[in-house]
């Protein structure tokens, strides 16, 4: 009950509604007692009234002043709720594309031309199942997404000779590694290095071959959505912060928040 009066900071509003609560509060109190003992003096009533009174009237004032704070950080709560929407869809896009890579991989188009030999399974190709099935698996495709999207950042800074230093170290950590969970990590950033380096170096013993518009625009969009994602992501952490901030600090109980 304290806390009506030190955490909140009270406007005519507010004042209002409570007065308004209070004297539904004893009109209550004052029903029930004449129910429960119609037939005590005036002085045992009035006991009874006050007691059941005061007890409604903190339901009721908790009730109202929580709808109260529900109403005043609602801003936050719909853009938190509109990027966890965007969040999702965005997501949604991004499983769509994974799939539809891994069908052209495994359906490659096949070149009819005379003499040449048939497609065989390109290694870009399968390094990027690999990381897509792991940021598929384990029920957290949001976490692993933005994990993914941390990755690439810290490796395009990098050379090739260091991102292959660092293949070296995940192989041997993914070989001695005993929870499952950390292994396949491993093996999943593992493969994202090598298609880096791929993508920086060209396979080896060929020279770089030009990436058919289709799959570039599928990667620009691919970087794009992943930019959004991580952009979404920290603003979220902002909201939710100045909301928690908004609750600790004490609440002006007004119409509006700014009021």
């Amino acid at each position: 009950m304290g806390a009506l009066f030190t955490k909140y900071q009270h406007t005519r509003e507010s004042i209002s509604a409570l007065l308004g609560l209070g004297a539904l509060a004893i009109l209550s109190g004052s029903r029930i007692a004449q129910q429960i003992a119609p037939a005590w003096t005036i002085g045992p009533k009035a006991a009874v009234a006050a007691g059941v009174g005061f007890t409604l009237f903190s339901l009721f004032s908790f009730i109202a002043v929580n709808l109260w704070c529900s109403l005043l950080t609602r801003r936050f709560d719909e853009r938190i709720a509109s990027l966890e929407e965007e969040e999702d869809s965005i997501l949604r896009r991004l499983d769509a594309m994974r799939w539809r890579a891994i069908r052209q991989s495994e359906f490659p188009a096949a070149d009819l031309s005379p003499g040449k030999p048939k497609p065989v399974e390109d290694e870009a190709s399968a390094l990027r199942r690999v990381v897509e099935r792991w940021e598929e698996g384990g029920g957290a495709a949001r976490i692993r997404s933005l994990k993914v999207l941390e990755w690439r950042e810290e490796m395009g800074g990098k050379t090739p000779a260091e991102m292959k230093e660092e293949i070296a170290s995940l192989e041997k950590e993914s070989l001695a590694e005993t929870d499952e969970v950390k292994r396949e990590q491993a093996r999943a950033k593992a493969a994202l290095l090598r298609l880096s380096v791929l993508e920086k170096e060209g396979p080896p013993g060929e020279e770089a071959r030009e990436v058919p518009a289709g799959k570039a625009k599928m990667a620009e969009d691919e970087a794009s959505f992943r930019a959004r994602l991580q952009a979404i992501h920290g603003e979220t952490q902002a909201q939710r912060s100045m909301r928690s901030e908004f609750l600790r600090q004490r609440i002006r109980l007004s119409w509006r928040a700014g009021k």
